[in-house]
């Protein structure tokens, strides 16, 4: 890469040209789905026969694939907000203003 290319950045505060605080969002984000998938995994093995594979595609199996699926937002989200906070606390550098 050339020191033109507007993608390249040798700053300190990112990894592969992504930011710290995005690596941390997204590693926390897999972790989280993984911990809940697997502790609900009883429940998920028994809604599975249902969602997979998709016989006939219908109003009902859309339902239920949706609620299996944004189930798992709120616990992402309370997890990228909680590590939003601790990386402004503890990482991000102190604006000396």
């Amino acid at each position: 890469m050339s020191r033109s290319d507007p993608l390249y950045d040798e700053s300190p505060d990112r990894i592969y040209g992504i930011g710290k605080r995005t690596l941390l969002r997204i590693g926390l984000a897999v972790l989280t789905v993984a911990l809940v998938a697997f502790w609900f995994r009883v429940p998920l093995a028994g809604v599975w026969g249902l969602l997979w594979p998709p016989g006939e595609l219908s109003g009902r199996w859309f339902t239920l694939l949706m609620t299996v699926l944004l189930s798992f937002l709120v616990p992402v989200a309370i997890v990228v907000r909680l590590a939003d906070i601790l990386y402004d606390r503890y990482v991000a550098p102190a604006d000396d203003s």
